[in-house]
């Protein structure tokens, strides 16, 4: 698959407002042509507004929420938001959240995230009962994650990783 450079930097807008969102946008001008929104914007009120905003000057747009539901919650979230024109979204989630995101989302990419970048050793292990009981007692966080990616990939993800 060959990507093209002008796709090759996606741009994290990670500041607390939708206006310094716009404002950066403006300012970088058609020197970047990808950015990531995320949580922090999630929580404005504006954040759909902001995705539409971007849409409409050609921009594209990783949604970057790490959706976690059960999987129909997850699905029709997915469905909705490959409406919206969004190209990367990711979720958080297990075999059948993965195969019903893929079900839904038309040409959104949805990216599997395996493992928060930010959890170390103890975190996974105090999260065992939740969404790690799977982990291996000599697995180390990268081996977790690269496991994963095979699920996610048979789940219909489009990646896997960790992220935030």
């Amino acid at each position: 698959m060959s990507i093209k450079n002008s796709d090759r930097l996606i741009f994290a807008v990670d500041v607390p407002e939708v206006e310094q969102a716009k404002d950066l946008v403006t300012q970088l001008g058609s020197s970047v042509d990808f950015f990531k929104i995320g949580m922090e914007l999630m929580m404005t009120g504006d954040y759909f507004e902001l995705l539409d905003w971007l849409v409409e000057r050609d921009k594209k747009v990783f949604v970057d929420l790490k959706l976690f539901d059960v999987p129909a919650t997850v699905s029709k979230a997915i469905k909705r938001l490959s409406k919206r024109g969004a190209y990367f979204t990711t979720i958080h989630g297990n075999q059948s959240m993965m195969e019903a995101a893929a079900s839904e989302k038309g040409d959104l990419k949805v990216l599997a995230v395996t493992a928060l970048t930010s959890l170390d050793r103890g975190d996974l292990d105090d999260l065992g009962s939740v969404s790690y009981t799977h982990l291996r007692a000599h697995e180390t966080r990268e081996d977790r994650v690269w496991r994963g990616v095979g699920v996610k990939k048979k789940g219909g993800g489009g990646g896997g990783g960790g992220g935030g």
